[in-house]
């Protein structure tokens, strides 16, 4: 919230702000986008993130802010974690860029002070901690209701099939760490994938999830969902029309999403 709106602020900065939004309007260009529909709310949110960092990051780098002591250390940290994500990881991952954060802030809060009076800023800072507050508790909520449902589901596949029956796990993330300490397997390829389950046998996936392993032929069984929803319309990680992927680059190009799907969709596969 404050990166995406505290560079505007600034005095005198028209030329980054004109490079800001011509560079987030170029990379939110529907001909760019890698799946075959983004919704107008996530393009937009993409668009207000990316052209406010990007005018915080032009913001550090003018001259009245080199001129000041702590751009030492701010300007280092910001670049450290910039190759960091450039060369470390092959693709964009929102919950890396975190660590970019605090610097940022710290460099727009000093510019700030310099350019404004007192009142002004107390007012800025005032509003900014409630919505920054009000967002980060919901988005809590929102990640809490998702931990939640993955140990209550392991637990209730444990209470269900443990005892006598094989339990195979299709998940990854949490759902997977629960379910095998509830004592289920993983189905793995080298080992002959679906192959492995055999009848009286229950495997279980998320809807969250990624790279999951579907059987290569038609396999007699029953299937049972489980939908898991959230009445916050935000959403850290999206698997249905979201964009939101702070879990995973493989899921979105946003920390989070505005959005009212479904928080997780469980399925069980009983082999008959």
């Amino acid at each position: 919230m404050v990166t995406a709106f505290w560079p505007w602020l600034l005095p005198r900065l028209r030329l980054g702000a004109a490079l800001a939004l011509a560079c987030a309007g170029l990379l939110f260009l529907p001909w760019l986008d890698l799946v075959p529909a983004v919704r107008p709310v996530d393009r937009l949110t993409g668009f207000v993130m990316a052209s406010g960092g990007l005018l915080a990051l032009a913001g550090l780098l003018r001259r009245q802010a080199r001129e000041r002591p702590s751009w030492a250390l701010w300007a280092p940290w910001v670049l450290a974690v910039s190759l960091m994500q450039g060369s470390l990881y092959w693709s964009l991952m929102a919950r890396f860029f975190m660590f970019m954060m605090p610097p940022l802030v710290f460099g727009l809060a000093e510019a700030l002070e310099t350019a404004m009076e007192a009142k002004a800023l107390r007012r800025i800072y005032g509003l900014s901690l409630v919505l920054t507050l009000v967002l980060s508790a919901s988005l809590a909520l929102v990640d809490y209701r998702y931990a939640a449902a993955q140990k209550t589901m392991a637990r209730q596949v444990g209470a269900a099939y443990g005892r006598d029956r094989r339990v195979w796990c299709l998940a990854h993330w949490g759902l997977q760490h629960y379910l095998n300490e509830a004592g289920a397997r993983d189905l793995d390829w080298s080992r002959g994938g679906w192959d492995q389950v055999k009848p009286g046998d229950a495997a279980v996936s998320a809807r969250v999830n990624f790279q999951v392993m579907r059987p290569l032929r038609p396999r007699l069984s029953n299937v049972r969902k489980l939908a898991v929803d959230c009445l916050i319309p935000l959403r850290l990680i999206s698997a249905w029309t979201g964009e939101g992927g702070f879990y995973s680059n493989a899921t979105g190009f946003l920390p989070y999403s505005f959005s009212t799907e479904l928080l997780e969709e469980f399925t069980v596969v009983e082999m008959l």
